[in-house]
């Protein structure tokens, strides 16, 4: 597999032109499954649930709503790439979905486990063309090193990693409506925005740990203070991959099954 760079200008990291992957939308029709996510993600953002505030090595705090976005793009993306799985190949073991709400240090280390095999789920807005790992909580084997330093059984060495895609844009959903910055709002405002939307979602694509091992080694980095597009200014140091240059869902799925 060959991964292409981003091209640097000046303090732009850009996508290469022709190095783009089209959103492919897949209509997430599982009423049941969304409200569970929805308050799975209140809970942890409003309720006893922990989810940090800010990126390792970031300095941009997320307030409550942000939290409540990135946890509901997260598990709708769970949600998203187990059904797929399930209904795509037979062969295929998923576990369950977690939808525990944990305190500080203790959290679902492992999203999906797959045949036996450990997978990390990413999720972004549907417009996103990278998989991004802060540099800061990887070590150079490729082990996630908030898991490291918690000295239990927790999962720190994934298979693969998953970039899922989500549309609508949860965040301009909520900027739009202009509840994006509000400190207390409650869980039926919330569900009656969520809930009239039509969410999609697609693979955009996989790597397995050997190739982000390849990455951490071949510094594929942009870093903290770099404009993605010339706009988007990173919070942090990030790992990266093209969602172009990843494996698509046939070929993901082709490398579970032939563990077999």
């Amino acid at each position: 597999m060959t991964f292409n760079r981003l091209i640097e200008d000046n303090l732009n990291r850009n996508i290469p032109p022709n190095a783009r992957r089209t959103f492919n939308p897949n209509r997430i029709y599982d009423i049941e499954k969304i409200k569970k996510a929805l308050s799975f993600s209140y809970e942890m953002a409003f309720g006893n649930g922990y989810h940090r505030n800010h990126r390792t090595g970031g300095e941009y705090s997320r307030n409550k709503m942000e939290v409540f976005c990135n946890t509901f793009q997260g598990k709708l993306s769970e949600i998203f790439l187990y059904d797929i799985l399930k209904n795509t190949n037979e062969k295929l073991e998923c576990s369950g979905l977690d939808f525990g709400v944990y305190g500080k240090n203790i959290w679902d280390d492992t999203d999906l486990i797959v045949s036996n095999k450990s997978i990390s789920i990413k999720s972004a807005a549907y417009f996103s063309q990278l998989l991004l790992l802060e540099v800061e909580d990887w070590t150079d084997n490729a082990e996630y090193i908030p898991n490291l330093q918690l000295g239990n059984k927790q999962c720190y060495s994934y298979d693969y990693f998953v970039l899922i895609r989500v549309k609508p844009d949860i965040k301009t959903v909520f900027r739009n409506e202009r509840k994006f910055y509000s400190k207390n709002i409650s869980y039926d405002e919330i569900s009656s925005i969520v809930l009239r939307q039509e969410w999609s979602a697609d693979f955009a694509g996989a790597i397995s740990k050997e190739e982000l091992k390849f990455l951490i080694k071949n510094n594929y980095i942009i870093e903290k203070g770099m404009l993605l597009q010339g706009k988007t200014e990173m919070d942090a140091t990030n790992y990266y991959a093209l969602a172009y240059d990843m494996h698509s869902l046939q070929d993901f799925i082709g490398k579970l099954v032939l563990k077999y």
